[in-house]
């Protein structure tokens, strides 16, 4: 069976690490997976790398600007006539829009993933509804979008998996201290995620500057980039650096950038604290717990349905209010002075990991869905 999936964009961040987890369980049950995508950056290279098929496919044109949505359709539906698929998957909701009419069109069964919580349009919406399957990555992202016109007929919570061979509790060699040419003993907590307003790094920076001197062998480390070229997110990363300037100037506060290979940085962590404003389902919290990480979280979107205690299980990690630097300071300074919390969180992440993410379960269930359509 080949399933046409679609991406927007060239990158490799959770959306597209979510499903390329679910490949080797696809593929194995004779799932042919081919991609539509830009033909230039991570994704794509991955791919090739792979020796996945891929057709080049992009919303921007090489001004920046964002193609009109007929010009967009129209490359789809050429796309889709010549990978001659027998279901079109679309990997984000943005993509899911623009497909739902060009499915209809093509008369081709599609479905299609939504990974983020934000208000469409009426319109949007009805696009939205014509896939076939639309797949939640959390409750809080589909009772979001019911809120909205989201067809509760058609959609489904499937949640997004971790490769649980690939991250994994494992001690730490040092190398980190090595590379910020830090002292033995030096320990850190790290923010984890590409510079937006939705992922809190101003928050964490603020509970940071308030702690920072009562734990002088801690370190914050910034793990991601800043891709929007905003004015606003310029601004917001600017901030970020003014509230940290001077731990940074004592070498206290280090930005790491983008790094390919998380699954060799986590051992190096010793606390990840995530302050998103919103989250539909956190990637990077799924990693974190796979790999024995405490956290420290915001209580917004699905990240309760990874962390919070249910069905007589222990709590995965510390949930606090979102927007609120006091209730992010006090869990921080909690974490930093309780080694026996900090082990005892570790363990149950871990377990949660297990018992609910392992991409194997989220590949399964994806793998039901794409036979329901074969069988048609």
């Amino acid at each position: 069976m080949r399933v046409l999936i679609a991406c927007e964009f060239p990158t490799l961040n959770g959306g597209e690490y979510s499903m390329l987890a679910t490949l080797p369980t696809l593929e194995s049950a004779g799932i042919e997976p081919v991609f539509a995508c830009p033909p230039e950056g991570p994704l794509p290279d991955h791919l090739n790398e792979t020796g996945r098929t891929f057709f080049p496919f992009e919303c921007y044109d090489e001004s920046g600007k964002r193609k009109s949505q007929a010009e967009i359709r129209s490359r789809l539906a050429e796309i889709i006539r010549q990978a001659a698929p027998q279901l079109v998957h679309a990997n984000s909701l943005s993509m899911g829009r623009l497909l739902g009419p060009v499915i209809e069109a093509e008369q081709v069964p599609g479905i299609t993933h939504i990974r983020d919580i934000y208000k469409l349009s009426k319109q949007a919406m009805r696009d939205v509804n014509q896939n076939h399957r639309i797949l939640c990555v959390s409750a809080a992202t589909r009772n979001f979008h019911l809120q909205y016109g989201l067809s509760a007929s058609r959609s489904e919570v499937l949640y997004n998996g971790v490769d649980l061979e690939k991250f994994f509790p494992q001690p730490s060699n040092g190398e980190l201290q090595q590379e910020l040419n830090l002292p033995a003993g030096s320990k850190f907590i790290a923010c984890i995620g590409q510079f937006s307003l939705r992922k809190g790094q101003d928050l964490v920076a603020e509970a940071f500057a308030h702690i920072a001197a009562n734990f002088p062998e801690w370190h914050l480390l910034y793990l991601g980039e800043r891709y929007s070229q905003k004015s606003e997110t310029k601004a917001y990363v600017n901030k970020i650096e003014q509230i940290l300037s001077s731990w940074e100037k004592q070498n206290r506060v280090h930005y790491l950038g983008y790094r390919f290979e998380m699954a060799k940085v986590y051992p190096e962590i010793d606390v990840l604290i995530h302050g998103a404003r919103q989250e539909p389902l956190g990637r990077v919290l799924l990693e974190s717990a796979a790999c024995g990480l405490p956290i420290l979280a915001t209580d917004v979107g699905g990240t309760r349905e990874i962390l919070a205690a249910d069905d007589g299980e222990d709590p995965a990690g510390l949930i606090v209010p979102p927007q609120n630097v006091s209730a992010l300071t006090q869990g921080l300074t909690q974490l930093l002075n309780d080694n026996t919390l900090r082990a005892k969180l570790s363990q149950y992440a871990r377990e949660r990991a297990e018992k609910r993410f392992d991409r194997r379960l989220s590949a399964t269930k994806l793998l039901h869905i794409y036979q329901t359509f074969q069988q048609q």
